[in-house]
């Protein structure tokens, strides 16, 4: 060690430079698990504004953004478990968001069912929680994107008419297109989701069950499909 240090200390250059190297790499790793922190909360931001515990997919679905499609009489089955107060719906699918000006961009449609909404940004009216037909919201960040910087402004998505009537913050995507949310029925509009068909049951637990006992339960009686907590699902 003190050959080592009075080696260094004789070449000044090559301490100054090995310093600095040093600094610099440890910079990239404090940046770099910034970045990884930060996609880590983006991915499950959406999963955990909704008022749900208990989250019904279709197998092998590891990824929010990647949904597939579940029968809808899931949904009726899971009202029967013990435990389960409420169960509601969500769907997630790429569509296509006509901006004021004619250009086209693609957008991540979401959509859910008032019931489990929780912090969940739904188009509800200004005077009332009334949910505005036909109407969508947007992150902040993509208001710019979007063509929507002062609501409300008319769009079409998929050919339907649409209108942005509310911008929020704090649901930006990590995926590369925006989020637009509004409600269960005109997501399914929207994105043409068979009536027979959901992506997403949403499951509200009693509070005297334990969720990992009710999800227990739920997978005996759904084993065509996978159940997950709302922790096991946003930290996939």
């Amino acid at each position: 060690m003190r050959l080592a240090w009075r080696n260094i200390i004789h070449d000044r250059t090559r301490f100054s430079v090995a310093a600095l190297g040093i600094a610099f790499a440890v910079f990239l790793m404090v940046f770099q698990s910034s970045l990884l922190l930060g996609f880590i909360r983006a991915a499950g931001n959406v999963i955990n504004s909704i008022d749900a515990d208990i989250w019904i997919t279709a197998r092998g679905v590891t990824c929010f953004e990647f949904a597939a499609f579940v029968p809808e009489r899931y949904r009726y089955i899971a009202e029967g478990v013990p435990g389960v107060i409420r169960t509601g719906r969500m769907s997630m699918a790429f569509a296509e968001y006509r901006m004021p000006s004619g250009a086209h961009q693609t957008v991540a449609l979401i959509g859910t069912d008032v019931g489990v909404a929780g912090r969940f940004p739904l188009p509800h009216s200004p005077s009332s929680n009334v949910i505005n037909p036909d109407a969508v919201v947007i992150d902040s960040s993509d208001a710019v994107l979007l063509e929507a910087r002062s609501p409300p402004v008319d769009t079409e998505i998929n050919g339907r008419r649409a209108r942005v009537v509310a911008i929020v913050s704090g649901f930006s995507s990590f995926l590369g297109c925006p989020y637009v949310f509004t409600s269960y029925t005109d997501a399914a509009l929207y994105s043409r989701l068979p009536i027979e068909r959901s992506m997403y049951i949403l499951v509200k637990v009693a509070g005297n069950y334990r969720p990992e006992d009710v999800k227990l339960d739920l997978q005996k009686r759904l084993p065509d499909v996978d159940v997950r907590t709302k922790k096991q699902f946003a930290n996939l």
